[in-house]
């Protein structure tokens, strides 16, 4: 089995798996479309591996399906990123959150307080 059709056949178990995840609620419907098309952009590229041969004459490789590998290296490397960017964004709105809680809760404890005060 040539390393294209490994790379064909890893594209539809990525794909299965994406509309896996999107059926069952776990993957937003932006991702979904996003991961869709990479999973077709790959199927395509596997098929016309005349495209990838002229890809790696131009860039110097001497290997073919290396030129696949390196690419998929430097999209994982940029998905990994862009979730820690993602992460980082979403840890600080829960911090600012929780803090906005712990003042709105100090608020209300100090209000019930005098208001029980003034029913005395």
């Amino acid at each position: 089995m040539s390393i294209y059709m490994v790379s064909f056949l890893v594209s539809v178990i990525f794909l299965i798996i994406t509309l896996y995840f999107f059926k069952s609620r776990r993957l937003d419907f932006r991702y979904c479309i996003f991961f869709i098309l990479l999973s077709v952009v790959l199927m395509v590229i596997s098929f016309n591996v005349d495209w990838v041969e002229e890809a790696a004459k131009l860039l110097g490789v001497y290997y073919a399906p290396a030129l696949l590998f390196a690419f998929a290296l430097v999209f994982i490397l940029s998905v990994i990123v862009y979730l820690a960017v993602f992460i980082t964004n979403i840890t600080k709105r829960v911090t600012r959150l929780n803090q906005e809680v712990a003042i709105l809760k100090e608020k209300l404890e100090k209000y019930e307080e005098d208001r029980s005060h003034e029913d005395r």
